[in-house]
């Protein structure tokens, strides 16, 4: 028996790190979510494939569980800092530090002038009156975010105040880092290698 292949969902680009900061994608999606064709046609393409059945099912974990797939998997480094535990909180602490709060305020002045009113206390990125629904008025309301943002360099800013704090955790585990990089660099060339040698027939 096979199973027959499926394309993976294409990844999105851009980033929300700092909530909507980029004009091209707000131009078109405003405060939706991003996508593209390519994802729609493979969402949609998932949602009409039929389930697999329980065979095909006992095919895939057989073959997830082969040791040359083990070893693909991100779980096969292992992580030996605490840097989830060290990272904890650094952002916000960076974010609601006095000089993140300067940035956020020079941030309201803008918008403010724009017409515009950001709800901290709901979102520290929320707009009020906005949605996810892509509208025109949605659309209108964010390229005028973007505009603020930019014009306060607002993403530059915030992103330096976190390096900063994050700073002290990186030197302090820059060498483990450094082969942690070096491992998972590794582990993609070789992921690489295996899906280009097994690459299905088309």
């Amino acid at each position: 028996m096979e199973v027959p292949w499926r394309p993976g969902i294409p990844e999105i680009g851009g980033s929300r790190l700092y909530g909507v900061w980029l004009s091209d994608s707000v131009a078109e999606f405003g405060y939706a979510v991003p996508t593209t064709p390519e994802r729609d046609a493979a969402l949609a393409r998932d949602a009409d494939a039929e389930p697999y059945t329980d065979g095909e099912l006992q095919i895939l974990d057989e073959c997830y569980a082969r040791p040359e797939i083990q070893e693909l998997s991100e779980e096969a480094i292992p992580l030996t800092i605490p840097l989830g535990t060290e990272m904890t909180g650094v952002s916000d602490a960076a974010l609601d530090s006095a000089e993140g709060q300067r940035v956020f305020a020079d941030l309201d002045v803008c918008l403010q002038d724009a017409g515009l009113e950001r709800m901290p206390h709901v979102d520290r990125y929320l707009i009020r009156g906005t949605s996810q629904e892509i509208t025109e008025q949605n659309i209108q309301t964010a390229l005028k975010e973007v505009e603020c943002k930019t014009s306060v360099e607002f993403v530059a800013r915030l992103a330096a105040i976190e390096a900063q704090y994050q700073a002290p955790v990186v030197e302090k585990y820059e060498y483990e880092l450094a082969e942690l990089r070096a491992d998972f660099d590794a582990l993609v060339e070789r992921a690489r290698q295996y899906l280009s040698a097994h690459r299905p027939a088309s």
